[in-house]
């Protein structure tokens, strides 16, 4: 009779099981990883148990053959009519979205129709619907019928939809709190949310109803605040400027609506005189310099919007020019003080740096320089602390040097014998007597002499600032 071997004892199964598990150099067992791929099916499990699972577009190539066999008038089955109601939107290879193919959209209304009465609609279905109305790529898209008849039915059959399910999906009743989305109205009441500072309702939106970033609806959304922004008390605008911008850096296509309404809002308020560094830097950036000769953009806004920044960039030059770029250190005050009363009327500014002036670390001067190099140029003779001041007035240029015992130069704007733009200037480009229809000598009671002959010119100051008989001469 064989051998019977016992069966193993309870302690030997344990210590073969426990081998099994990776351990420390003493022995002791380590702590399992957490099983990352069986969380996240269980959190997907437990968000379509509580409705807050978010639904899936079916692939783009099933989409396409769906609208294919539409095209040639097929039959389709239900789960085909599905793709096609995620596809209204979509552009084929040499065809319109159906949304704009009056045969197409006809056929398909009458589809939904039948299902609509009593309501037997899938849900995901319903929400394709959605989403092609939310993609329809078209800045009016109102001005597409078939868009308004898609906007009707969703209207008409949201509260079908929320009765047909047992346990209605998040989206269904964000979308019901939401109601205006389906309406003529939609993203007015959306964008007075954000700008009231709630940012939060559009990304759960956005979301939650897949709404894309290139969708109609952000464009309504943004006008909308763009409209709350041009009729807001001055305390309101300046506040909302900065998350404008921010709004502008997301969303590029409408970067230059922005800023002509910022623009033109800043223009009509109190603190025009006052340059808000963080509109301007901005403005810089994406429309350059108003004074650059291909800088087209500024045509959007008006001469008053215009005239606003030039001051902005004249009044900034000035201080620059008189209060760091001073060859001695000093501040010149009386011909800083002189031509601030002209700063208004300043169409035009450049400054022409020494090779000490492009040396310096001044955090200030840094900081100008880097939103400002391309209205700046270099200075190649003469002392390498000597800078160059030019402004123009009307149809006059004047050329103010830093260096003491420097007349300012008067030109024509019509017989100017340099290039202001040019990246380069020289002492002698800039001195031209020949040229010049006047010079300024910084000597004995010279502000009413300058006066006098600006007056001459047609140019008073805009500002009656008092010049003081005994401020410091050049």
């Amino acid at each position: 009779m064989p051998a019977v071997t016992p069966p193993p004892s309870l302690e030997s199964l344990l210590e073969s099981a426990l081998r099994k598990f990776p351990s420390d150099e003493r022995g002791s067992t380590l702590p399992l990883p957490k099983p990352a791929r069986l969380s996240e099916q269980a959190t997907q499990v437990a968000k379509l148990f509580s409705g807050a699972a978010v639904e899936t577009p079916p692939p783009s190539q099933a989409r396409r053959n769906a609208l294919v066999r539409l095209r040639r008038d097929e039959p389709l089955t239900r789960k085909e009519w599905s793709l096609v109601c995620w596809g209204l939107s979509d552009k084929g290879d040499d065809a319109a979205p159906p949304l704009k193919d009056d045969a197409l959209f006809s056929r398909t209304l009458d589809y939904l129709n039948q299902n609509a009465k009593p309501f037997t609609l899938p849900r995901k279905t319903w929400f394709g619907l959605l989403n092609s109305y939310f993609s329809y790529a078209h800045p009016a898209p109102e001005t597409t019928p078939n868009w308004v008849l898609l906007r009707a039915f969703l209207s008409q059959s949201l509260p079908e939809l929320l009765l047909a399910q047992k346990r209605p999906r998040e989206w269904i009743q964000l979308l019901e709190e939401h109601a205006e989305l389906l309406t003529e109205n939609a993203g007015k009441e959306l964008g007075k949310t954000i700008f009231d500072g709630d940012h939060q309702t559009a990304e759960t939106l956005r979301s939650t109803l897949l709404i894309p970033e290139s969708s109609w609806l952000w464009k309504k959304v943004i006008r909308q605040q763009l409209e709350l922004l041009s009729s807001a008390s001055d305390a309101v605008f300046i506040g909302h400027i900065e998350s404008m911008i921010q709004l502008a850096t997301l969303h590029v296509d409408f970067t230059d609506e922005i800023l002509v309404v910022l623009l033109t809002r800043y223009a009509a308020s109190a603190h025009r005189r006052q340059a808000h560094s963080q509109l301007l830097n901005f403005s810089l950036k994406h429309w350059r310099s108003p004074q650059t000769r291909t800088a087209h953009r500024w045509k959007q806004v008006g001469d008053e919007v215009r005239k606003m920044v030039l001051g902005w960039f004249a009044r900034a030059d000035l201080e620059l020019f008189f209060r760091l770029l001073q060859g001695n250190g000093s501040v010149d005050q009386s011909r800083l003080d002189y031509w601030l009363r002209f700063v208004d009327q300043m169409i035009y500014t450049r400054i022409v740096m020494g090779s000490e002036a492009f040396n310096k670390r001044d955090p200030d001067f840094v900081e100008f320089i880097r939103h400002n190099k391309e209205r700046c140029s270099h200075l190649s003779s003469g002392p390498s602390s000597n800078n160059v001041f030019i402004m123009q007035i009307g149809g006059y240029y004047f050329v103010e040097f830093s260096e003491p015992g420097n007349d300012c130069y008067l030109y024509s704007a019509d017989k100017l014998p340099f290039d202001p733009e040019m990246p380069e200037l020289s002492i002698v480009d800039l001195k031209r007597r020949l040229f010049a229809l006047d010079w300024i000598s910084h000597e004995d009671n010279w502000q009413t002499r300058t006066d006098a002959k600006l007056a001459a010119l047609g140019i008073f100051p805009t500002e009656k600032k008092c010049l003081c008989a005994h401020a410091k001469e050049v």
